[in-house]
């Protein structure tokens, strides 16, 4: 909220204001995404939403619970060890894409990924829209 109140007095471009939280809609500091976005809202932010939730599932479940979300850059879950030592992602490409075609009907618009979400991933999620008539 701090950093939306800063760029306001900067310059009055649109704003895109997107949160990280627990599965459970609470932040860091526990407040409530819910609270958070309607604080931001009255700060003037254009757009709010979530991100680097753990995983696609949940970033959907969490946009299914909270009404308003309009942007969603769900990671690709946790990183687990690999048999090499090296570690990776369990989220597929076609699991993130269904997850992102899901969201859009939650009201997201603004659609991404973050943490462990790579090209691959993109480009399903863009074929899933085209597929889908988005």
């Amino acid at each position: 909220m701090l950093a939306l109140h800063v760029k306001q007095s900067l310059h009055h471009c649109p704003a895109i204001c997107s949160l990280s939280c627990a599965a459970d809609g609470k932040l860091v500091s526990g407040i409530t995404l819910v609270s958070a976005f309607e604080k931001l809202l009255e700060l003037g932010a254009e757009v709010i939403g979530v991100n680097c939730v753990n995983g696609p599932d949940a970033t959907l479940e969490l946009c299914r619970q909270i009404p308003g979300v309009q942007s969603a850059y769900p990671n690709a879950g946790l990183p687990e060890k690999r048999a090499d030592g090296g570690f990776g992602y369990r989220t597929t490409p076609e699991e993130f894409a269904g997850a992102a075609v899901a969201l859009t009907q939650c009201g997201a618009r603004l659609i991404g990924g973050c943490c462990g979400i790579g090209p691959a991933h993109i480009k399903a999620m863009t074929l899933a829209f085209e597929n889908a008539g988005l």
